[in-house]
């Protein structure tokens, strides 16, 4: 068993905790909160590597292998052996970006591993970071950004991060999701993806380091997800966006990401959503509208307005990512048609808002 860290985004962890529960089968008490974006937890390693590959809201999961003291004038590494085999280098990374522990922990790890450094194409990945009074000593077992995707290749120009448009379409039950500012269609992908168990780094495999680990057998490792996948879903989900472009490469995206054919695109404008729905048709409303800023204030007024004039019609619950400077403008607009708030997460600088109609 190892000791493992799960870094989310920050303000994610709750729903970051019930996604690890349901893909390793933890219960919430052995699950330890340490800050607002990092998660303990003490499980096998077959457990770490399929987290890493399956998680829709890690950034990184990291398994500890030694300590040291602020200061680092004591460094503790474990035995590495589970986690070396025929590879040649490694590399240390702080997450600090501290190039001081990043030389000292690099200089005590050449003497365990006799590995050469390699900054760009590591074989092995170390990640050390300050918890407390502590710097943690980790191996890193996908060696790259777990938020990352790899089917984001068209990108919208209020892009957001996929922990977050996942976290987003996880605050209700539904059968039914639509998302009426599609963009690039990150929301409704990650939904998608969720509902068919698909990993979001399902064409990535050769990526994760975890691979070349001796004694790890990385098909039952993927597998483990794998199995689960679903072709046909009973979820209806719904993108659209009145700009083509946008909607183009939403569907490409989509194509990508391997979940297209669970998706229904249209280009529709947002005052036209009841032509396409029927009253209360819609489970669940996950978007991310445009924001406001100083140029557009009137717009976007009259944007929000009729947003949730139509949603009204077609759905009882939105779920809306939004930043600070929108979140005023977003709830006077909610209030007019019967929505109130019932849940908030502050995730970095943005918020998710969760409104049901009263």
């Amino acid at each position: 068993m190892h000791d493992v860290f799960f870094l989310t985004l920050s303000g994610l962890v709750p729903i970051a905790e019930e996604e690890i529960s349901s893909i390793i089968n933890l219960k919430k008490n052995e699950i330890a909160n340490l800050t607002d974006s990092i998660i303990k937890l003490n499980t096998s390693l077959q457990n770490a590597c399929l987290l890493a590959y399956a998680s829709q809201t890690a950034r990184s999961v990291l398994i500890k292998v030694g300590e040291s003291d602020k200061e680092m004038r004591k460094i503790n590494i474990q035995s590495l052996e589970p986690f070396i085999g025929k590879q040649k280098t490694f590399a240390i990374r702080s997450l600090s970006k501290n190039k001081d522990v990043e030389e000292k922990i690099g200089a005590e790890l050449k003497q365990h591993t006799n590995l050469k450094v390699s900054l760009k194409t590591p074989e092995l990945l170390f990640i050390a970071f300050q918890h407390e009074n502590k710097i943690q000593i980790c191996i890193d077992p996908a060696g790259f950004e777990l938020a990352k995707r790899q089917y984001r290749i068209y990108i919208h120009p209020e892009t957001i991060k996929a922990p977050l448009a996942f976290a987003a379409t996880t605050l209700a039950n539904y059968t039914s999701l639509l998302d009426p500012f599609c963009g690039s269609g990150i929301i409704p992908i990650e939904a998608a993806l969720n509902k068919t168990n698909i990993s979001p780094h399902l064409y990535s495999k050769q990526k994760f380091l975890f691979t070349k680990f001796p004694n790890i057998d990385q098909d039952s490792i993927f597998a483990l997800r794998d199995n689960k996948i679903k072709k046909g879903i009973k979820e209806k989900i719904y993108a659209s966006d009145k700009n083509p472009s946008f909607l183009r490469g939403a569907e490409k995206n989509a194509i990508l990401a391997g979940v297209k054919q669970n998706i229904s695109f249209s280009r529709l404008d947002i005052k036209d959503l009841d032509l396409k729905f029927t009253e209360s048709s819609i489970d669940l409303i996950a978007t991310q509208p445009p924001p406001l800023t100083k140029q557009n204030h009137l717009f976007i007024e009259k944007l929000y307005t009729e947003f949730f004039y139509q949603a009204e019609y077609i759905t009882s619950t939105v779920s809306c990512i939004t930043t600070e400077t929108s979140f005023p403008e977003l709830t006077k607009a909610a209030s007019k048609y019967h929505f109130e708030i019932k849940q908030t997460f502050q995730v970095e600088k943005n918020k998710i808002v969760l409104f049901k109609k009263t």
